[in-house]
């Protein structure tokens, strides 16, 4: 039970969370950008970082480093492209987007299903398959 608990409730939580804070990086990289698009920039990077999770981890810690670094990078190279009012403005937005902001928790919930189904139902055949070539080369 704590097993699924942990995949149904903290998972989905701590993904959500690192949602936000891309959420606000993405905010300052672009300030110009409507609210929606960066909502959406978020998600799939938090989306492709869980996938590639199940994959390699390597691979997903690798791209979770990706965005800091980009800021970082843009921040050292030009302090003035930072307007930090033109950037909570944006972010004042998000109580007009909250309908939008369930919908990527929803997701990200779904996706942490399909995520751990898929994940399973690949080691369930790998063990079948396994236990089928030991018993044939027996």
């Amino acid at each position: 039970m704590l097993y699924e608990a942990k995949y149904l409730f903290v998972f989905p939580i701590v993904a959500f969370f690192w949602f936000a804070a891309i959420t606000v990086l993405l905010s300052f990289l672009a300030p110009n950008r409507p609210f929606s698009d960066i909502l959406l920039v978020a998600m799939a990077v938090v989306g492709t970082i869980r996938i590639s999770a199940y994959i390699t981890e390597d691979l997903s810690r690798d791209l979770a480093k990706i965005l800091p670094f980009a800021v970082l990078g843009i921040f050292i190279i030009n302090v003035s492209f930072f307007k930090t009012s033109e950037s909570f403005d944006v972010l004042k937005q998000a109580d007009d987007n909250r309908e939008a902001i369930l919908y990527y928790l929803c997701f990200t919930i779904a996706l942490e299903f399909a995520l751990r189904f898929i994940s399973a139902a690949v080691a369930l055949v790998r063990s079948e398959l396994k236990r089928k070539g030991t018993s044939q080369s027996g």
